[in-house]
């Protein structure tokens, strides 16, 4: 089954091991209490500006609803849960 989220929904997979490697830069845990990582796999049809499948996102632990999708662990965010993408270097205005 495959899961489309509606609305300003996104379905994210969840980085489970604990390291935090955001954009190529690692993030250790002491000073990274309260955020969680993963990995965008579903946007709305409509899409969500600036967010797409594949885009590795950053969002506060707790947060948006966990759903079992095939065996598998996901989180079910809303837009505004979201608080960073990560970015390359190039992409960022000087």
């Amino acid at each position: 089954m495959k899961l489309q989220p509606l609305n300003s929904r996104v379905l994210v997979r969840k980085n489970e091991t604990g390291e935090k490697k955001i954009g190529g830069l690692y993030i250790p845990d002491a000073g990274n209490a309260g955020i969680s990582d993963g990995i965008v796999v579903e946007v709305p049809q409509d899409g969500i500006k600036h967010i797409y499948p594949g885009d590795r996102v950053m969002f506060k632990t707790g947060s948006g609803d966990e759903i079992l999708v095939n065996e598998e662990k996901f989180l079910l965010l809303e837009e505004d849960e979201l608080i960073a993408k990560a970015v390359e270097m190039d992409d960022i205005p000087a």
